[in-house]
C-alpha cells in the first residue's frame, strides 16, 4: 500500500463529495493506495458500498456523532490507517492525475518531512497555497492570489505547510502529538508542519 488517505466529510453537499471521488477515481494507481473517509455528522449517510461505485477499492468509513472538527477527527482516523505514509485531503481538493505520487516520491526521496503541492483555486486560476509564510505577528499562504506561474516553477523550503492536501509520515505525526485539539477547523495542519520544523 503507497498511502493512506484521510479525508474528513462534514458538510451537507453531497454533490461535492461525489465530484471529489469521481475526481479521485482517476488518480494514478489509486487502489494501491487506503482511503479512510470520517463522517462528521454530515447531513447524509454513506458507506464503503457507496464509495466502491466510484471505483475506489480500499476504503473505511468512520462515522463520528455528534460533530467533532478537522483535528479530532483526523486524530482519530490515523489508528485506522495502515500505511507508514499519510496524505490530509479536503473533500473539495480536486488532486491532478499524477499529484499523489509526486508527493509520496518527494516525501521518500527529498529527505522531508512533509509536503505539499502548490494549491490553485479553480475559479480563478490563481495560487491558493505554496506553504506559510510568516511575518511579524502574522502569518499568510505563500504567493496567495497571484498568477498560477508567479516564482512557484520548482519545489522550495517552507516553515510550514497546509494539509489541505499534504503527505507527512504516520511515526512523525504521532511523534509531535497529532493535531492539536485546541484548533477547531482552521491551523491544524500549520501547526503540525511548524511544530515539525522547530523540532529539526
Amino acid at each position: 500500500m503507497k498511502a493512506s488517505i484521510i479525508v474528513s466529510i462534514s458538510n451537507s453537499n453531497k454533490i461535492l463529495l461525489e465530484n471529489f471521488l469521481s475526481n479521485l477515481s482517476k488518480c494514478e494507481n489509486i487502489n494501491e493506495y487506503e482511503l479512510i473517509l470520517v463522517n462528521d455528522d454530515s447531513d447524509f449517510v454513506f458507506n464503503e458500498k457507496y464509495v466502491h461505485n466510484f471505483n475506489i477499492k480500499n476504503v473505511k468509513v468512520i462515522n463520528v456523532s455528534p460533530r467533532k472538527g478537522y483535528g479530532i477527527v483526523n486524530n482519530l482516523a490515523i489508528e485506522y490507517a495502515n500505511s507508514e505514509i499519510i496524505i490530509f485531503m479536503n473533500d473539495d481538493v480536486l488532486p491532478t492525475i499524477n499529484c499523489l505520487e509526486i508527493l509520496i516520491n518527494d516525501l521518500k526521496y527529498n529527505k522531508c518531512d512533509a509536503v505539499q503541492p502548490k494549491l490553485i483555486y479553480p475559479q480563478t486560476n490563481t495560487i491558493q497555497s505554496t506553504g506559510h509564510v510568516f511575518t511579524n505577528y502574522t502569518n499568510s499562504h505563500a504567493f496567495e492570489n497571484q498568477s498560477i506561474n508567479s516564482n512557484v516553477i520548482y519545489s522550495d523550503y517552507r516553515t510550514a505547510l497546509t494539509t489541505a492536501l499534504c503527505a507527512t509520515r504516520k511515526d512523525l505525526f504521532l511523534k509531535m502529538g497529532k493535531f492539536d485539539p485546541i484548533y477547531i477547523n482552521a491551523w491544524e495542519g500549520m501547526e503540525y508542519t511548524l511544530k515539525l520544523t522547530t523540532n529539526g
